[in-house]
């Protein structure tokens, strides 16, 4: 070989599956996942900011990888969560305030509000 012949070869048989940037395929992979959860994570920021009281949870979006519900979770003023209406739909209101009891009055519809539980309401992974 010529200049740069075997540039990208390895020297030893466990080097093998390394890529050209050094690193293996495992730590590959993992960045990857790593890029596509911060990706995921940008898409329900920006979706978040978009929506309004009453809109109806992306179906695509699933229980513990886009939002979670937990009685311990706690909530501020202001902030959208996914709200689990009468009718069995999840939709997205913004939270007024907390109550003395713990519940939070939160907007679910233009000009309704409605009292949760904090474990009744999810909390939105952004």
């Amino acid at each position: 070989g010529g200049e740069g012949a075997g540039l990208f070869r390895t020297d030893a048989a466990g080097q093998i599956g390394k890529l050209a940037t050094g690193r293996s395929l495992q730590e590959e992979l993992k960045a990857s996942e790593l890029l596509e959860e911060r990706e995921k994570r940008q898409g329900r920021k920006d979706l978040v900011k978009k929506v309004k009281v009453g809109d109806f949870v992306p179906k695509e979006w699933a229980v513990g990888q886009d939002y979670a519900f937990s009685p311990t979770a706690s909530f501020r003023r202001g902030e959208v969560v996914v709200a689990a209406r009468t009718d069995g739909s999840l939709r997205f209101g913004q939270v007024k305030g907390e109550r003395k009891d713990g519940t939070f009055e939160v907007a679910v519809e233009v000009g309704g509000n409605r009292v949760y539980p904090g474990g009744s309401l999810g909390k939105i992974f952004t």
